[in-house]
This record gives C-alpha cells, sequence and structure tokens, in this order.
C-alpha cells in the first residue's frame, strides 16, 4: 500500500542514500544548532550533525520499530525486562569507568591530498604503529564469543591517519579487556586492537576482564538480542549496524560477583568450543541454507543467563 500522506524519513539515511561518497560527521554543535553542510570548490563535501538530532530520530525510530515488528505482548515483555533489569547499559559504564565509544575513522593521507583544497587537516596517530585493525567483514554474519586473532590485520603507514578534530576518539576503546558490539554478536577480547568507525565497542578497566565476559555472554543471549532489536531501531528496518547512541539505553541485569564469575566460567567455555572451529562461528546451515545458530549453544547460553539473572 502507498501512504496517503508524506511521511518523516531519517535524515541521515537520505543522506546516505542521496549523497553517496560525501560524510556524515556527528559532534558537538553550538547550542541551537542541529546540523550544518560543508562545502568545498566541488560542492557538498560533508554534512555535520549534532548528537541532540540522533537522539530525536532514535526516539522516532524506536516508535516506528516497536510498530513494524512488535506487539502487545512484546511491549509488556520489554517493560517486564526493564523492571528486572533496570540499568541501562550507558549508565553501568559511567559508573565503573568504562569506554563506550565508536571506533577510529582512519583516513589515508595519500588519497586525502588528492582532494587538494577539499582535503581535511589530518593528524598521524603513532599509537597506531603499535597496533591492528580488525577487520570487520571477516565476522560478518558470524557468532562470535571472543575476537578471533586471525581477524586482525596490521595498519598500513599511510592509514594511519585521523581528523584533527576528535579524530582520535575511538583509541579509548582499543586497549584489552574490551568488547566488540554488533547486530550477530558481542566479542570479547583480551587483545589490543582498534575499531574502524562506525563499529561500537566496550572497553573496561583489566579488574572488569570477567565482568565484560558475562556481559558478553548476556548480549549473546536471547534475552540480549531481543532488548537489542527493539532499542536499535535500524536493525530490522534498512541497515545491518547500529550506531553507540542506538544500542547504550539497552537494559543488562546487575549482576552480583558470583553471577559474574559463573557467567564468566560459561562464556570461556564457550570461547575455548569456538576456538576449535573458528570459522564454524557456531554457527550450522538451517534450512534455505541461511546460517543460524546451532540450537544446544543457544539454549545453554540463554538458560544459564536466566539462572543466574532470577535474583537480579
Amino acid at each position: 500500500m502507498l501512504p496517503t500522506k508524506p511521511g518523516p524519513i531519517r535524515i541521515d539515511r537520505f543522506l546516505d542514500k542521496k549523497f553517496k561518497g560525501v560524510r556524515t560527521i556527528w559532534e558537538t554543535l553550538d547550542p541551537g544548532v542541529l546540523g550544518y553542510t560543508e562545502f568545498g570548490p566541488s560542492g557538498v563535501t560533508a554534512f555535520h550533525i549534532a548528537p541532540a538530532t540522533g537522539d530525536l530520530l532514535l526516539q522516532e525510530d524506536r516508535r516506528i520499530n516497536a510498530a513494524l515488528w512488535g506487539t502487545y505482548r512484546d511491549a509488556k515483555a520489554i517493560a517486564q525486562f526493564k523492571r528486572l533489569f533496570p540499568q541501562p547499559l550507558n549508565s553501568v559504564a559511567d559508573q565503573r569507568e568504562w569506554k563506550f565509544k565508536e571506533g577510529l575513522d582512519l583516513r589515508n593521507i595519500v588519497e586525502e591530498r588528492k582532494k587538494g583544497d577539499e582535503a581535511e587537516e589530518l593528524e598521524y596517530v603513532k599509537e597506531l604503529e603499535n597496533l591492528k585493525l580488525l577487520n570487520v567483514e571477516s565476522m560478518s554474519g558470524g557468532f562470535y564469543m571472543t575476537v578471533p586473532p586471525d581477524a586482525l590485520a596490521p595498519i598500513a603507514k599511510n592509514d594511519r591517519y585521523v581528523r584533527k578534530r576528535g579524530g582520535k576518539a575511538g583509541l579509548a576503546v582499543a586497549r584489552a579487556p574490551h568488547l566488540f558490539w554488533s547486530i550477530t554478536s558481542a566479542a570479547y577480547s583480551d587483545l589490543d586492537f582498534v575499531l574502524p568507525n562506525p563499529q561500537v565497542a566496550l572497553s573496561a578497566p583489566r579488574g572488569d576482564a570477567d565482568y565484560l565476559r558475562a556481559l558478553s555472554a548476556y548480549l549473546n543471549s536471547s534475552f540480549g538480542q531481543y532488548l537489542l532489536f527493539f532499542e536499535c531501531a535500524s536493525w530490522g528496518n534498512d541497515r545491518s549496524k547500529f550506531a553507540k547512541n542506538d544500542a547504550a539505553p539497552v537494559h543488562i541485569p546487575n549482576f552480583s560477583d558470583q553471577q559474574i564469575t559463573e557467567l564468566a566460567s560459561l562464556h570461556r567455555q564457550l570461547a575455548d568450543l569456538h576456538a576449535q572451529d573458528p570459522q564454524g562461528s557456531l554457527f550450522k546451515e538451517g534450512d534455505e541454507k541461511k546460517k543460524v545458530l546451532a540450537p544446544e549453544i543457544r539454549v545453554r547460553l540463554t538458560n544459564e543467563v536466566a539462572k543466574n539473572s532470577e535474583n537480579t
């Protein structure tokens, strides 16, 4: 059916589709400014959008996503989850001094110089000399409890550049222990590496390594995936990834020390299982050749998370 009247459209999606190759930059702007367009000699070079604009878009998209995919039972279930797990992830991250960021927007200095007057001011990031970059495509579509070492690759010298203004923020989640979070999995790692923008990661102090493992188990369970789906409006709509602000409100259990220990132990067991067959990604081929999570792994993971969250 065609709409009977004009409807709203996400501005960032419109820009992506109508201005291919033009960058969208999310940054803090002056009070009252929601965004502006940057021009060069050849036309539009970038769109700058304030986070406040994104928050407004996300509120509308969550409403639309629930209407498209959810039912009255889903609304009741989500409300119940939020009563059981009253803490949103971003709140826990702030309390425990975790870093919750998107990755680095790496630039190639040679390609940037070819733009002449339209080239942005870049700076060389010395820290990248000793860090590898996660090849996100190598993990695409798979379910991972941990980041496989072979998914990390050296960063070429010409690619170790970022925008001079705020471009190094993604380094905050480069140090282990950290969690690479996507719509398919929340993969833990004890290895240092950087993520490409706009991928999302959490980084914690070394003493919270088991907490991150427990969180990985929860986010990879049916509960975590269910809540993430309804918080991330773009998932299930027209995109296969989400932004940090999209996922920040996902509610998580208030784990006790014992629950952290037990879930971290479960995480290690499942990670060891995966290490025996890394290409399998704990998936098997289902009907219509679609990759689906092996039932015994999903059931075990979800049941253990449920059991350990009962007294939260």
